[in-house]
């Protein structure tokens, strides 16, 4: 049996695609990785043509601050699509949230807010854009750095595009955005379209993609090392490999 999982690349994903390898399924790790987009539906009707079941992990219905019918309502475009390319095959859906939701309290609890890092220690969030499409939200990031509203603003953005599915792709579109958060338009446009932030955004993609990385959450040291949940196989153990890597990239750098 060919099995497709959507969001195969994560932390349950990974261990869902293990098992069903070694109990001999054709297993499918279908992630924006792969060129499988849940929120632009990109590549979904491909990537489940020819599979005789598909699973789908969080993403495509987020639960996180709506009810059940409403979720449902703001995914039917992604279940239209999937239930035409699938003709009646079944499918195992699994509600969740986006990997944010975790970050957020890890970085507290583990002490990489950027206040109690140790001295040659310095934490970096890189927005990854899986495909040219979602390049602007890349922007978004680095123009809400150059503003100094990240921490205002980050929250509230991933909230719009994840759970309120609006684009924010056009630059006009995203203007308007900003502009009902207290930032004004021009102001927004100018540091959006910069120099600075084009620049940032473009070494962005030359970061993640020399890291190799294939999803997130995932963390990378000194230019040489990657761990991530899905790599380790829990949250708690990719933070103490994290603590490890650390440690060795710090050793290396002495000798």
């Amino acid at each position: 049996m060919k099995i497709v999982v959507i969001g195969g690349r994560g932390l349950v994903g990974a261990k869902l695609v293990s098992r069903l390898r070694k109990r001999g399924h054709e297993t499918v790790a279908a992630s924006p990785g792969s060129g499988v987009n849940t929120i632009t539906r990109e590549g979904l009707a491909e990537a489940v043509a020819d599979a005789d079941r598909l699973v789908l992990l969080g993403d495509v219905v987020e639960l996180r601050e709506r009810p059940l019918a409403q979720a449902l309502e703001v995914s039917r475009p992604a279940f239209e699509a999937l239930g035409r390319a699938l003709a009646g095959r079944p499918v195992v859906l699994v509600p969740g949230n986006h990997d944010h939701a975790l970050s957020e309290p890890w970085l507290a609890r583990l002490r990489l807010d950027g206040e109690t890092l140790p001295s040659d220690v310095e934490y970096r969030r890189i927005p990854i854009s899986w495909d040219e499409k979602s390049v602007p939200h890349v922007r978004i990031y680095y123009t809400l750095e150059a503003l100094g509203k990240t921490n205002e603003l980050h929250s509230k953005v991933f909230e719009a595009i994840q759970t309120k599915r609006m684009p924010l792709l056009k630059p006009d579109e995203i203007a308007d955005f900003m502009a009902t958060q207290g930032i004004d338009r021009k102001q927004w446009l100018d540091a959006y379209n910069s120099f600075s932030v084009g620049a940032r955004t473009n070494r962005a993609g030359q970061v993640w993609r020399a890291y190799k990385i294939d999803g997130t959450p995932a963390m990378a040291v000194d230019g040489k090392y990657v761990t991530a949940p899905s790599m380790v196989g829990s949250r708690e153990g990719s933070l103490a490999v994290l603590d490890s890597l650390i440690q060795r990239a710090r050793a290396e750098r002495k000798k």
